[in-house]
């Protein structure tokens, strides 16, 4: 087993240096197991433990490899990329490896997907000296704010379709109606044609009974007209367009 004091003898670093500025570094044996991990994992709440197989927490770039300790050191690109099992967040990074006891210290860097993780991470994480950690996060956190914002856009631009496409059927004059809805809404109101013609007289709405009869056949109306049948059964009219 690989001794904490060991990264000082091979790398010439300290255990507290290598917290600091690598704080999502990963100790694999050559069986797969995790021997330590870096603080990081903490922060964002990852359920990864000493002795757990890495590759029941991540997978590689290429989905279909299995991350192991073979396919780390034989990556032809000298650093590998891997995700969580729920595309969070992915690691970057370079491993260097102890080979009198066969495992790898595994320096990573991180790239954030999803703003609620973003969010766990707060500047009390950082340490104020330790601009390189700074840097790391506020390019994750960064990330994570711009994909939020271009869901915001998404459903911004949904709506101004949306919003479009209600204006188009207005501009024609007409509209359909939800016939079986106002007459649904008539009857639950204990109103008789002849009632709903006083409601809106009372209402200055002035609707006939023939023009009620082909509003509840579904007929196309005017729009004012549906307004005004909207106003007598005191509903918001996009509950009784169709």
């Amino acid at each position: 087993m690989i001794r904490r004091d060991d990264y000082v003898i091979k790398y010439g670093i300290s255990y507290d240096w290598l917290k600091q500025i690598f704080p999502f570094y990963l100790l694999i044996s050559n069986e797969n197991k995790l021997l330590d991990k870096g603080p990081g994992f903490a922060w964002l709440d990852v359920k990864l433990e000493v002795d757990d197989c890495i590759s029941s927490t991540f997978t590689p770039f290429y989905f279909f490899k299995e991350l192991t300790y073979d396919f780390i050191k034989n990556d032809s690109d000298e650093e590998v990329v891997f995700t969580d099992h729920q595309n969070s967040f992915t690691l970057k990074g370079k491993a260097y490896f102890f080979s009198d006891v066969n495992s790898m210290l595994l320096l990573t860097s991180i790239s954030i997907h999803s703003p609620e993780i973003a969010n766990k991470i707060q500047s009390k994480n950082f340490e104020p000296y330790n601009q390189t950690l700074d840097m790391i996060f506020l390019k994750a956190m960064q990330e994570a704010e711009s994909k939020k914002s271009l869901a915001l856009i998404r459903k911004l631009e949904k709506r101004a379709r949306d919003l479009a496409e209600e204006n188009k059927k207005i501009s024609s004059g007409r509209v359909f109606v939800n016939g079986e809805k106002i007459k649904q809404i008539r009857q639950s109101k204990l109103m008789s044609v002849d009632n709903f013609v006083n409601h809106s007289i009372d209402r200055k709405c002035y609707l006939s009974k023939s023009t009620i009869k082909r509003a509840e056949a579904g007929v196309k109306v005017y729009f004012k007209t549906a307004l005004d049948i909207a106003n007598v059964l005191d509903v918001n009219i996009q509950e009784i367009l169709q």
